[in-house]
């Protein structure tokens, strides 16, 4: 739980709790200026909509959470047609690498160094809400996909609904 006012980082709470001396802490102004997991996918599709309209293709942002954290890169790839369940859905393809920045213990950074680790490729709903449908990545093991389940019209109605 990472709490904030006023953009800045007031409390945080992980769990499981760990000792404080288990890793470097992190740069208070970074963890300011960073996205906490959830908020990340807000402003990712925020900066994805931007960078559409300035022909970018490639933008960075800043990840905190609660231990770590990460520079994400991001590769505008383009529009792409990609099997999503059992239909065919148009998105933008955007890939995401990572750039670990500060609090990683010395076994985390040594376990990465030297390793090129495989793009995450994310497609957004080509359209104005760019709802990520598909995560995808290529593993020593094989490729892992997760995809849309479904989409409610608003929050009350997915509560609503009996899960399965």
């Amino acid at each position: 739980r990472i709490e904030r006012k006023h953009g800045a980082v007031t409390e945080e709470e992980v769990r499981p709790p760990e000792a404080k001396d288990k890793r470097p802490p992190v740069t208070q102004t970074l963890k300011d200026e960073a996205f906490d997991p959830l908020s990340l996918v807000l402003g990712l599709r925020m900066r994805l909509h931007a960078a559409l309209q300035e022909g970018t293709e490639h933008f960075s942002l800043l990840m905190y959470d609660g231990r770590r954290l990460t520079r994400l890169h991001f590769t505008v790839i383009g529009p792409k047609r990609v099997q999503v369940g059992s239909t065919k859905a148009d998105t933008i393809q955007v890939d995401v690498s990572r750039e670990l920045l500060e609090g990683y213990t010395a076994s985390e950074l040594a376990d990465a160094k030297g390793t090129k680790e495989p793009p995450l490729h994310m497609h957004f709903s080509h359209d104005a809400q760019f709802i990520p449908l598909l995560l995808e990545v290529k593993l020593w093991f094989g490729t892992v996909r997760a995809t849309l389940a479904r989409t409610c019209s608003g929050g009350e109605s997915c509560l609503l609904e009996n899960v399965r």
